[in-house]
């Protein structure tokens, strides 16, 4: 495909989603064949997104100069953790081989080949990699043509498989290859990554993350982002230690959104962006503009 996926018509947008997300075609864009999606994909997609007060304000919370984006880029811990997902993706790979093996079955029977499907998302530095999960969605379209919706193409095995993370398996893959990382800010669609928010960009995709933690699919894509920025202000070993802790017990008792995390990462970015303007006083947490929800992450 040479067309911007975002300039195609709604419905050839849908159609090309539905016949990547069944796995059975590849979809690809020139582009990124070249080496040359960077940043282009995600600036076409911010062009075609509305522009409201709201969106320029988020917007300016969330743009970080270079000296911020450089100082956050060198800082030491990036270094050690690729050390550390590069020695935990090895192990656990090879721990995990046989629950691989027996999801990819069960997959094949229930839902049918190919047992993976793929998405390209936004990585380090805005280049395209290719994320991986085990399917659990059925094929968009019944025998008759006619298109599924998406509750009834979720079969019983796919909640249980999203519901215990066990679908994200395939991504250790990611991470070894040094695409992903155990703990970053999780790698969205191209249309919901903001293209001003580089800060997320900085770093490693990861497997799980600080917004994943304190709200996951329960919150807008703007706490998020501003969750995902906070995390990448004061990463450290330590905190990715605390983020696999609460994963744990997110699979095992479900999602929950912690309000004072967001509103605590709302303010700090309010605060900082005071800082830049010269301004008195900072913008609080309750008056930042909040997206709608979004559950493509």
């Amino acid at each position: 495909m040479t067309t911007d996926f975002e300039l195609l018509a709604p419905s050839v947008r849908d159609a090309l989603t539905a016949i990547e997300r069944e796995g059975r075609t590849r979809v690809e864009r020139l582009p990124e064949l070249l080496g040359l999606a960077l940043y282009s994909e995600l600036e076409d997609a911010s062009a075609l997104r509305p522009r409201t007060a709201d969106a320029d304000a988020e917007a300016a919370l969330f743009t970080l100069n270079e000296q911020e984006l450089a100082a956050l880029s060198s800082r030491p811990i990036w270094r050690a953790k690729r050390a550390f997902d590069i020695g935990l993706a090895s192990a656990l790979l090879a721990v995990c081989a046989p629950v691989m093996a027996l999801v990819g079955v069960a997959v094949a029977f229930d839902i049918g080949l190919p047992v993976t499907f793929w998405q390209r998302r936004p990585g380090l530095g805005g280049r395209a990699f290719e994320l991986r999960k085990f399917r659990t969605m059925r094929p968009a379209f019944d025998s008759d043509g006619s298109r599924m919706t998406d509750d009834a193409r979720l079969s019983g095995l796919g909640q249980l498989l999203r519901r215990t993370r066990l679908d994200e398996l395939p991504q250790l893959l990611n991470i070894l290859r040094g695409e992903m990382s155990f703990v970053g800010p999780r790698p969205l669609l191209p249309r919901d990554q903001p293209v001003e928010c580089r800060g997320r960009l900085l770093v490693r995709p990861g497997l799980t993350g600080w917004a994943q933690v304190k709200g996951g699919r329960e919150i807008s894509i703007a706490d998020k982002t501003a969750l995902d920025l906070w995390y990448v202000r004061h990463a450290s070993m330590t905190l990715d230690a605390l983020i696999l802790l609460q994963t744990a017990r997110i699979v095992i008792f479900g999602e929950r959104i912690d309000q004072r995390a967001v509103t605590g990462a709302w303010k700090e970015l309010g605060e900082r962006a005071a800082r830049r303007a010269g301004a008195p006083e900072p913008a609080l947490a309750g008056d930042a503009p909040h997206a709608r929800r979004d559950d493509a992450a």
